[in-house]
């Protein structure tokens, strides 16, 4: 029987003589040269790049011919292809085993050999050279995942779950502790007001917002309300692109009456116009209609508004709104223009990068979620849990994997990575948690089994905890390396569901420092945004409810945090988006930011009251 497995020990010395008594490794170039794809060579270089159908056909596909470019595919290799490639297996072997997981996720798509060992080799010769990570620098206790599912996923799919070594919170170093100040408290022990304006994080804050623009944002708001009454009856993409504008500056406003006033409008423009919620055909229909330049605007207008109301579907739990029954057919924008006529008509000079790289990355997150969102959300009377079967989540999950398997190299996260690469993969854990959290296991509740998992006791809570452990680390990374993470809000995300975690679970040791990391990540925001004064009170009144903190810690540091923010002209902040995660899958209303916060001063009475009675034996 032939052999389909690599073997596991050294095959017999052969006799002299033999076959393969050929050196090693002009034995293995050999093979390498003889092995070609069975039924067809696959996609060439260019197509695998542009990630655009190929049809295979050699020496040059019919895409190539078009573009006038050179065709090569995966199996050309000739020997010194071969020799590289050989020498590449070879320093892997050599180094540690996530030192080499590191580097297959650095290089995973790097198509050319020579390219590869150029990373592979240091200037003076063989020495590993790869980018260094914020764990080389930051050694972390505990966030080492000690169960077997985790480091399964760290090897097997290391694009989404990268190692994360340690980091010793006990003994920050430099960079921790830089963090730590811009916290304005003492870990792990118990906050204290930091009360020295220079200890205060070393990024200038006056460019992040302009005291006198906050006067101008009622008179912005006004004028464009009147605009939006003269061209609301017109559907158009620019409309749409103007709806959600207005939807998104609401929301962080703390005015959530107005955002779902305008979420349904992007809806209905959007369906109407045939671009999304609409069968094929209707969505064909209206292509065919298009120039090349329509088509281009109304693909980047509608996936944009897709990507904005999943968002809100997913993170924010805003039953109001009627969502899309279907993704958009228009095709995602790509670094070459969606018309096909040639990468000539694609982003101009002027476009940043993350148009051709990071955007489409996050629409095809998208569409993979939506149905994740139609089926989670479409009944919220009955538990998740109950009308919605496991296997559809693992599924829903592995697909999401095998995606993320072939990112695309820009999407690698790594220390140059740009802020925009760090929100995506913020993004991708939250909605990985969105699909476990309703098959947690809760008091007296079965444990529920994964079976896609080599572990025999896999289970959806240790997938929850491992991404998790990833965004900890990504708020860590954001906060330590980018001055957006000052002013950019749709970064919350991590910190919203990092604090949820640590609340709910009552085994983190270091549940403290992740709460109050996010916590004053939050007051950084809280310059620019209303809303997040009141997402920083419902958090402090969900920590006194599950009693991790007293009445008296969580007065102290909401008093701390009002001194530092901006002071405001008194408004009531509307803000019905989720603070509490788990309580929203059963009581929404109960969950909301908006209630939750409005609670603070009565949780913090009663747990003074509770501490008083037991104090006294009572």
């Amino acid at each position: 029987m032939d052999r389909k497995y690599v073997l596991l020990l050294p095959a017999p010395t052969p006799p002299p003589g033999d076959a393969a008594s050929t050196p090693p490794l002009a034995s293995e170039v050999a093979h390498i040269q003889k092995r070609r794809r069975v039924g067809g060579s696959g996609a060439c270089h260019n197509c695998r790049r542009r990630k655009t159908r190929c049809d295979g056909q050699q020496p040059s596909c019919q895409s190539c011919l078009s573009r006038e470019e050179e065709c090569r595919y995966k199996d050309d290799l000739n020997q010194t292809d071969g020799v590289l490639v050989v020498e590449t297996i070879r320093l892997l072997n050599d180094r540690p085993p996530e030192a080499a997981v590191q580097a297959l996720a650095m290089l995973k798509h790097v198509d050319d050999p020579a390219s590869i060992m150029s990373h592979l080799r240091a200037e003076d010769g063989m020495d590993f050279a790869l980018p260094e990570q914020p764990s080389d620098r930051m050694p972390i206790s505990g966030a080492l995942p000690a169960c077997m599912v985790a480091l399964e996923l760290q090897t097997q799919h290391p694009f989404a779950y990268p190692p994360l070594s340690p980091i010793d919170i006990e003994n920050p170093g430099q960079d921790l502790q830089r963090l730590l100040k811009s916290c304005g408290a003492d870990f792990p022990g118990h906050p204290r007001p930091n009360a020295n304006p220079s200890q205060q994080a070393p990024i200038s804050y006056s460019s992040a917002i302009d005291p006198e623009a906050s006067d101008l944002v009622n008179a912005f708001c006004t004028e464009a309300e009147t605009l939006w009454e003269t061209q609301r009856i017109v559907p158009s993409t620019v409309n749409m692109a103007a709806a959600l504008f207005l939807s998104f500056g609401y929301l962080v406003q703390g005015k959530d009456h107005n955002v779902l006033a305008y979420m349904p409008e992007v809806v209905r423009m959007g369906t109407e116009l045939g671009l999304f919620g609409v069968e094929q055909a209707v969505a064909e229909a209206r292509m065919d209609k298009m120039t090349p330049q329509q088509l281009k605007a109304a693909s980047h207008t509608t996936w944009g508004v897709f990507n904005w109301i999943m968002l809100m579907a997913l993170f924010y739990y805003q039953s109001d709104i009627d969502y899309p029954h279907h993704p958009p057919y228009l095709p995602i924008p790509e670094d070459d223009d969606v018309s096909g006529v040639g990468p000539s008509q694609g982003p101009g000079p002027d476009s940043p990068r993350y148009v051709g790289d990071t955007f489409p990355t996050v629409c095809r997150l998208w569409r993979i979620m939506h149905e994740v969102a139609m089926a989670y959300g479409q009944d919220r009377s009955t538990p998740i849990r109950d009308r919605m079967s496991l296997e559809f989540s693992e599924f829903k999950f592995r697909e999401l994997l095998a995606w993320t398997d072939n990112l695309p190299f820009e999407l690698v996260r790594s220390e140059q990575s740009p802020h925009h690469v760090v929100i995506f993969h913020i993004w991708l854990h939250a909605a990985i948690l969105d699909i476990f959290r309703p098959f947690i296991r809760r008091h007296g509740q079965a444990k529920l089994r994964l079976r896609t998992f080599s572990p025999p006791m896999s289970s959806p809570d240790q997938i929850y905890a491992a991404s998790v452990n990833q965004l900890k680390r990504l708020i860590i990374i954001y906060r330590l390396n980018h001055e957006s993470s000052a002013f950019t809000i749709v970064w919350h995300t991590a910190m919203l569901y990092v604090a949820n975690a640590v609340l709910q679970d009552p085994g983190d040791g270091d549940w403290l420092f992740y709460f109050l990391l996010c916590i004053y990540g939050y007051e950084t925001l809280g310059r620019c945004y209303p809303v997040v004064e009141a997402i920083m009170g419902a958090l402090l009144s969900m920590a006194i409810r599950n009693g991790h903190m007293t009445s008296d810690s969580a007065r102290e540091i909401w008093a701390e945090l009002k001194s530092k923010g901006p002071r405001r002209a008194p408004q009531v902040i509307h803000a019905t988006f989720m603070a509490d995660l788990e309580l929203a899958m059963d009581d929404p209303s109960a969950a909301t930011v908006e209630n939750l916060a409005g609670m603070l001063e009565e949780n913090a009475l009663m747990d003074q009251y509770t501490n008083f009675f037991e104090m006294d034996g009572l």
